[in-house]
């Protein structure tokens, strides 16, 4: 499958590869927990990381709940509801590492799953002007992108030094694995006629930009994720991820005929 020809590009097969080893339980000699913490500066900046990364991630399950209105078949529908739920999962775990920091996440989770789309993008300081999808090819295109990208993020979290952020993301990275393959087993009917490829070829064009957006701006123009990657709560520099990303894209997209569209990062999405 051409989904999984992404899982092998390096970098990406060195994320899944220590998931594999935390969630067997491994424990990394670095790791900072809850009682190590170092200083008030580490313990204020991981606290709005996993609230934030938190509530984003429980934001998914909406979002992906609101797609099925879109799905032309019911199994299509149930396995967006599989990753809606899957979402929620991911959020959740996040949240519950604020518990031993003392941090009641339960009205934002609140307010954030019960607001629409510019709701839930307001309250995280997000900029809403990307749009949700609005049909099939959409969907599909959103899949295509925005699921690669978000399997990076998880990998970011994956590599921090905070050992709960590590681990739960472990857990995410390996259902995110089934995500990223979404669009090739539900697209078939749409990719096979040239005129179906066009429609998502545009609904390509429309969320590239935001796709290497959310990836975050690069460490030389981000004084706040330079800092954080000093303290080890970050490892690789947003550029590297945009290059990854365009990496995994083009093992995928280009043998379906699918170009990867030549635009500047929108970031206002980004998640650092």
């Amino acid at each position: 499958m051409l989904a999984e020809n992404q899982l092998k590009v390096s970098h990406v097969a060195e994320l899944f590869s220590l998931a594999r080893r935390i969630h067997k339980g491994e424990r990394l000699p670095h790791w900072i927990e809850p009682e190590t913490i170092p200083s008030q500066d580490y313990r204020d900046r991981i606290s709005a990381i996993l609230l934030r990364h938190g509530l984003l991630e429980s934001s998914g399950g909406p979002a992906f709940f609101n797609l099925i209105r879109y799905a032309p078949h019911p199994r299509m529908g149930e396995a967006l509801c599989d990753i809606a739920l899957d979402e929620v999962r991911h959020g959740r775990m996040l949240l519950e590492c604020l518990d031993p920091l003392g941090v009641d996440y339960r009205q934002p989770f609140r307010d954030m799953v019960g607001a629409d789309y510019r709701g839930r993008m307001n309250r995280v300081g997000m900029s809403a002007s990307r749009g949700e999808p609005s049909s099939w090819a959409d969907v599909l295109a959103f899949t295509m992108l925005v699921d690669p990208a978000g399997l990076l993020i998880v990998g970011m979290r994956l590599t921090s030094n905070y050992g709960p952020l590590a681990r739960a993301s472990a857990r995410t990275l390996l259902d995110e694995e089934g995500h990223a393959a979404f669009w090739e087993k539900w697209g078939q009917d749409q990719l096979a006629a040239e005129a179906g490829r066009r429609e998502v070829q545009a609904s390509i064009d429309r969320f590239m930009a935001a796709s290497l957006g959310i990836l975050g701006r690069p460490k030389a123009v981000n004084a706040n994720f330079a800092h954080e990657q000093k303290l080890g709560l970050w490892k690789t520099d947003p550029a590297e991820l945009q290059q990854v990303l365009k990496a995994m894209l083009k093992v995928s997209l280009e043998p379906l005929g699918l170009r990867i569209p030549a635009v500047e990062p929108d970031y206002g999405g980004a998640f650092w």
